[in-house]
């Protein structure tokens, strides 16, 4: 019988509590920083959207993703991060990324996403590279 739970090496079904998103804002002078946490996936790209809505004017003219406490970034998180990148760089804005993990960044490098949008190992560098400096 297929359940749709995980699994442990011995087949015994794992309790796993669910996968949250969340996204929080700050100000850092004329950049807006917005902290994301958890899984970034298909089921969190609404919430996504709808606080980028939320910026004052629709965007700020500059962003800063700070990527920290992020666990996972599915194909439709990184879309929606390019398609961000897309947006504010049309408006004349610019978007930074900011301490992803280990792994994220691989994910971010075998991307070639730092071709397109570029990537500090601390938000303090990131706000810095948002506002030209």
């Amino acid at each position: 019988m297929l359940d749709g739970g995980l699994r442990s090496r011995s087949g015994a079904a794992c309790m796993s509590k669910p996968q949250t998103f969340s996204i929080h804002g700050t100000t850092s002078g004329t950049v807006q920083v917005l902290h994301l946490a958890g899984i970034f996936d298909g089921a969190a790209a609404p919430a996504f959207a709808e606080r980028l809505a939320g910026l004052p004017g629709g965007f700020a003219n500059a962003v800063v993703l700070d990527l920290s406490d992020l666990r996972y970034a599915g194909s439709a998180g990184i879309g929606a991060i390019v398609s961000l990148h897309r947006r504010l760089h049309a408006a004349g804005g610019t978007l930074v990324l900011a301490a992803p993990s280990e792994a994220l960044a691989e994910i971010l490098t075998t991307l070639n996403i730092g071709a397109l949008i570029p990537v500090h190992d601390t938000v303090e560098r990131a706000v810095l590279a948002a506002l030209g400096v």
